[in-house]
């Protein structure tokens, strides 16, 4: 059924192949999401604010992120793989819950907490469809795509010493545009048979959209942290 409704809104019918693929990949999406979420409300009922602001917390967790992330790539062909996915939509929940929660305490956050979650899915989902409709292969962005993301990163890192308003404006909004590439590029790998393996296409687009969801969050909040 799920491959019937993907396969609709193509111009022409895709292969089973991509089909299957499609299907796969936004329906491990969604149990993705689901942990995240889980994750993010466990912690900011369980974790104290102040945890986050060790150093010995911040590397432990992100040496934790980076192996379970090899991990979903080691196993990406195996049952493990999709164990491995969820601890790392677990432990991305772990840091995201908390960000959600203080913005939610501020001013107008919870406007901005929705309007980012809105948007996110909207993007994700017009870019999809764009891609299956058009057929279009945006494999040419790869080396494009991976010179913004290294710029983008170098900025991040200098924001975090220079917390200028405009500058964090700035880094929502080029990430927004950023991240909203990328899920054109990941979701067209897979219709154009580039990409099979439904677990790396998942991980690919969840992290996509997490980030386009962070840039978003950072520009609708304006100049606050």
């Amino acid at each position: 059924m799920n491959e019937n409704i993907l396969s609709a809104f193509a111009a022409e019918p895709l292969s089973p192949a991509v089909r299957k693929t499609l299907s796969n990949t936004f329906l491990t999406l969604a149990a993705v999401w689901a942990v995240t979420a889980v994750a993010g409300l466990a912690s900011v009922a369980l974790i104290p604010v102040e945890t986050f602001k060790e150093s010995g917390f911040i590397w432990g967790w992100f040496a934790a992120t980076l192996v379970a992330l090899f991990a979903v790539f080691w196993q990406r062909k195996t049952a493990w793989g999709l164990v491995a996915l969820a601890v790392f939509a677990g432990l991305e929940g772990v840091t995201l819950g908390p960000v959600v929660a203080l913005q939610l305490a501020t001013e107008g956050g919870g406007q901005a907490v929705g309007m980012a979650g809105l948007l996110t899915a909207a993007a994700t989902f017009a870019c999809s469809q764009y891609v299956m409709r058009t057929r279009k292969d945006f494999s040419r962005w790869s080396g494009f795509l991976f010179a913004a993301l290294v710029v983008f990163l170098l900025a991040s890192i200098i924001a975090m010493f220079y917390p200028a308003a405009w500058l964090s404006v700035a880094l929502g909004a080029a990430g927004a545009m950023l991240f909203t590439a990328y899920i054109l590029y990941d979701v067209s790998r897979i219709v154009t048979g580039e990409e099979d393996n439904y677990i790396v296409a998942a991980v690919s687009i969840y992290l996509d959209m997490l980030n386009l969801f962070l840039s978003l969050l950072r520009l609708l909040s304006g100049n606050k942290d």
